[in-house]
């Protein structure tokens, strides 16, 4: 089990890194630039947010998911949104690079938070992935209890989620991926339990915060999941893209994370060595769709990637050293 923790925080920045360099181009945009992305790569010149960051290099997404553990080591596994923020403001002003990867949600709630408003209304505008993008962490806590418990798990994300992304699709979003990790990590190896298990969380999820309309995401992961099952790989790709969407929103990239469903036919279409290695074909999917990597690297982190298949010195640098600082908080 504390293989597949660490080795989930090693999927997270693996998924981050390789969504890093082609964020927010179109599949088009990519083909035209990259080619192919088959291993990391520098930002893209042409790209505003990943333009300035080397080979290997990590987003906001990684060092949030590392302050939330950060946060739940210090306050004995439970949520402390307050000491979270603390650790994100540090953050933002001390690494030169932050302006450029930090997402719209998160930079106007710090904006609010710095200006006065109270933690708990700084959030009411948060509907990107943000949210859901730094909560695995969370799930991988309630995981290593006795028995899964949903309704606490979410009730933590909500917390979690106050601050920066707390509306109602955020929270469902954050809330089925918070719910996969945990499933994943207390043993469920079944796959439609654990996508179940992330359905009914995320419907929990959407009764929490401030109400906005929009798609549920429950069923936009059926959406997903029938296009992978029923259409040739590259055609699911281009529907997942079209019909359900990789941008920012919780409501696509959180939704799009079904894939994972199929992931194992996708990666064959990948043809790369280790594509059988779910956090290696997550992340090459993520690139070849344009998705910043945020959604594909929770599902293949939650699934408990193994620390040990990898080599140390090609881990992401940030993860790496924080892997190793980390060791003995997790033994």
């Amino acid at each position: 089990m504390k293989n597949q923790i660490k080795g989930a925080l090693i999927g997270i920045a693996y998924g981050d890194s390789f969504g890093m360099p082609s964020e927010m181009f179109t599949p088009e945009m990519i083909r035209e630039k990259f080619g192919r992305i088959d291993g990391l790569q520098c930002g893209h010149p042409d790209n505003p947010i990943s333009a300035k960051l080397e080979k290997g290099e990590v987003t906001d997404d990684t060092i949030n998911s590392l302050l939330v553990v950060d946060m739940l080591c210090e306050n004995h596994g439970e949520v402390d949104a307050g000491l979270f923020i603390d650790k994100l403001l540090k953050w933002v002003a001390s690494a030169s690079k932050s302006s450029t990867v930090v997402g719209p949600s998160t930079m106007k709630a710090i904006e609010l938070i710095r200006s006065g408003v109270p933690m708990e209304q700084a959030g009411k505008g948060g509907t990107t992935n943000g949210g859901a993008m730094k909560i695995l962490p969370i799930g991988l806590a309630a995981g290593l209890r006795r028995e899964l418990d949903l309704p606490r798990l979410v009730e933590q994300v909500v917390q979690m989620c106050k601050p920066t992304h707390y509306t109602t699709l955020a929270i469902s979003a954050a809330s089925c991926i918070a719910a996969g990790g945990a499933a994943a990590i207390h043993g469920e190896t079944d796959v439609e339990r654990i996508f179940a298990y992330m359905q009914e969380a995320a419907d929990l999820g959407s009764r929490y915060g401030h109400v906005w309309g929009g798609p549920s995401i429950a069923r936009r992961m059926e959406l997903g999941r029938y296009f992978v099952d029923h259409d040739p790989e590259e055609q699911a790709l281009r529907n997942l893209y079209d019909y359900v969407g990789t941008g920012l929103p919780s409501t696509e990239s959180r939704a799009i994370r079904c894939a994972a469903h199929g992931m194992r036919r996708i990666s064959a279409a990948i043809r790369i060595p280790w594509a059988r290695w779910p956090a290696a074909s997550a992340a090459r999917c993520a690139a070849r769709m344009r998705s910043t990597g945020k959604t594909w690297r929770c599902w293949s982190a939650s699934m408990g990637f193994p620390l040990t298949r990898l080599q140390r010195k090609s881990w992401p640098r940030a993860v790496s050293e924080r892997v190793c600082a980390l060791r003995r908080r997790l033994r």
